[in-house]
């Protein structure tokens, strides 16, 4: 019986492509990406576990002010999330897509540790840094926008991913009818 990941080498040998990537598409993926696995992590929280904030302030009697929030609210939890989520990452390869060429990001081991099943449908790309950008450019992202993506976070933005890629950082191109809003 052959291994999984024996069966992940085996496919991607038999489809490698070597390419020019496009450093500002790729970093677009890699937000779209990041979102993905960041809603995968806010998903798996308890919204019956609570943490306490505050705790350092005290109220007119002298007592600390204490409030407990759900973990989706608490930002010392949604900062703790944001330093992992760029660990998937790790999960991710370039591909090309085998219908029309275009570049991608996918993912080789799904969540539930299955093979995803669209490896067939791409050619994975050879690269000298084995993917490793994929996971800094991930880490950057986080870094430079937390304080930007951990409020979009809390007030429960509708599209976090358009929001962020898109509009705050600017990693993706607008959309057409997004484009078209912003020149009246």
């Amino acid at each position: 019986m052959i291994k999984l990941s024996n069966l992940c080498l085996l496919i991607i040998i038999s489809h490698l492509t070597i390419a020019k990537i496009d450093v500002d598409e790729l970093k677009c993926l890699v937000c779209k990406r990041t979102f993905d696995e960041l809603k995968l992590k806010l998903d798996k929280l308890d919204p019956t576990l609570h943490t306490e904030i505050g705790g350092y302030q005290l109220d007119t009697e002298g007592n600390l002010k204490k409030k407990t929030v759900s973990q989706a609210k608490s930002e010392i939890v949604l900062s703790d999330i944001l330093d992992e989520v760029c660990n998937a990452m790790d999960e991710y390869v370039r591909v090309t897509w085998k219908s029309n060429g275009t570049l991608a990001i996918v993912r080789m081991i799904m969540p539930d540790s299955s093979m995803n099943p669209i490896l067939s449908d791409v050619n994975f790309i050879t690269d000298d840094d084995l993917n490793k950008s994929l996971k800094y450019y991930c880490e950057e992202l986080v870094e430079m926008y937390e304080e930007t993506i951990i409020p979009e976070i809390l007030n429960e933005t509708e599209d976090l991913e358009r929001t962020i890629c898109q509009t705050k950082t600017n990693l993706c191109p607008l959309e057409p009818a997004q484009e078209a809003k912003t020149e009246l």
